[in-house]
């Protein structure tokens, strides 16, 4: 008995040392838990199993080897994630366009109507500031050019937004705006037509990540804006988004972020925008819902809407062919009109007479109407029938009165800016 005993352990101890230990290996390998990426999980969407992986590795020994506020940080941003997509909106997205992230207002579309778009290098006509990055944030100027948004750097070198005013020919200093509960940099604002209604970008806490679009309104009684909302998903996401516009006239919506893009880049987004805010009914993290709120792709926000979605095409498609944006009438040589012996005029800014650049702005409306009428009636002829008698007849006649119109906007326009130049002294 003995003897098989030794026998036995003298097998054993001159077993193969590399078998012994791949056995081991084997069995530990069975243990041990592929480690998860938690930035994967966030630009998945994945809020919930992100949190749940927080959650363990705090519990370990490991998060020793990381700084205590980078768990935080990713916790917070998956927290508040898993919140948002709940209450992802229902937006039909129509379109979309990869552009330089410094040059992107001139490939937006948006109405005269709309107001002007800048940059704040060009509107201050500065390349130097405090804060660099206040250099390429944009401005916002209404549609009379008396009122401008931007942003200035305040006491703690943040970039708060600021307003300022145009009395007679000259602008006032500006005053910060102050809104409720922004603890971080605010740029690039938008104001809608009703003059109360702010869109902006800002990277303050409670965001999802990086910049995020807010929305506030002003309030007449206290005669300050109120506390602005995160726009919430599928607008904001774990990336940067820095701009949003809504053109209420077109009824198309704007949509600037570097979501899934390279450096450099950010992506334009066309979508429509809607009075109420309709939500997605769906699991938290079902792939559909994911897809949806980080905006996998376009087609599956347009399969309940169809109609709105070929609606919205149809309007788009015509703008892209019709019309300029004001943001590229803002910083880009959009018409070429004569004014005096070597003056010639290729954008708003360069008007010297606030009343001649007032009366171009309504030229150039009247033109994109025009051309857009033109097209339509040489559609009407080549499709004649005796049915579009009557269209054809009154398209002609709207055509004409245009033609008086326009030239006798660009008589008057000539006059004031010659005027202002000193041409009549």
């Amino acid at each position: 008995m003995k003897r098989n005993l030794i026998l036995i352990l003298l097998c054993v101890m001159l077993a193969n040392p590399a078998d012994v230990l791949a056995q081991r290996g084997r069995r530990s390998a069975v243990k041990v838990k592929p480690v998860v990426n938690i930035d994967s999980l966030l630009n998945q969407y994945l809020f919930e199993q992100a949190l749940n992986e927080i959650q363990q590795r705090k519990e370990t020994t490991d998060v020793g080897k990381q700084p205590v506020e980078d768990w935080e940080s990713k916790e917070e941003q998956a927290r508040i994630g898993a919140n948002m997509i709940t209450a992802t909106a229902k937006v039909v997205f129509v379109d979309s366009v990869v552009v330089d992230k410094t040059a992107f207002l001139q490939s937006l579309r948006l109405n005269a109507g709309c107001g002007v778009l800048g940059y704040w290098k060009e509107s201050f006509q500065s390349s130097t500031a405090d804060n660099k990055e206040i250099l390429h944030t944009t401005t916002y100027m209404n549609e009379f050019q008396d009122r401008m948004l931007f942003s200035a750097k305040d006491a703690s070198g943040k970039m708060k937004l600021h307003c300022q005013y145009k009395v007679d020919d000259s602008w006032d200093g500006g005053t910060p705006l102050g809104l409720v509960g922004s603890d971080g940099d605010e740029c690039n604002p938008y104001l809608l037509s009703d003059g109360m209604t702010m869109y902006y970008a800002s990277n303050t806490t409670g965001g999802l990540g990086g910049y995020d679009i807010y929305v506030t309104r002003y309030n007449t009684d206290t005669k300050k804006f109120l506390k602005s909302e995160n726009m919430g998903m599928p607008y904001n996401s774990p990336d940067n988004e820095y701009f949003m516009a809504i053109d209420e006239t077109n009824h198309l919506g704007w949509l600037v972020t570097d979501r899934k893009q390279p450096e450099g880049k950010v992506c334009i987004y066309v979508f429509v925008p809607s009075e109420t805010r309709e939500v997605y009914v769906m699991e938290p993290e079902s792939q559909e819902l994911r897809h949806l709120a980080m905006i996998h792709d376009m087609v599956s926000t347009q399969k309940e809407n169809r109609q709105v979605y070929q609606s919205a095409r149809q309007r788009y498609s015509e703008l892209l062919e019709t019309s300029r944006s004001s943001a590229s009438v803002a910083v880009g040589a959009v018409f070429s009109l004569p004014i005096y012996n070597g003056y010639l005029y290729t954008s708003l800014g360069d008007f010297k007479s606030d009343k001649a650049r007032q009366l171009a702005k309504n030229w150039i409306d009247l033109s994109r109407k025009r051309t857009a009428l033109e097209k339509e009636l040489l559609a009407n002829r080549r499709n004649y029938s005796p049915a579009l008698k009557n269209t054809i007849i009154k398209q002609e006649q709207v055509l004409e009165q245009l033609d008086d119109t326009i030239s006798d906007l660009e008589w008057n326009i000539r006059y004031e800016e010659q005027t202002k130049l000193g041409v009549y002294k």
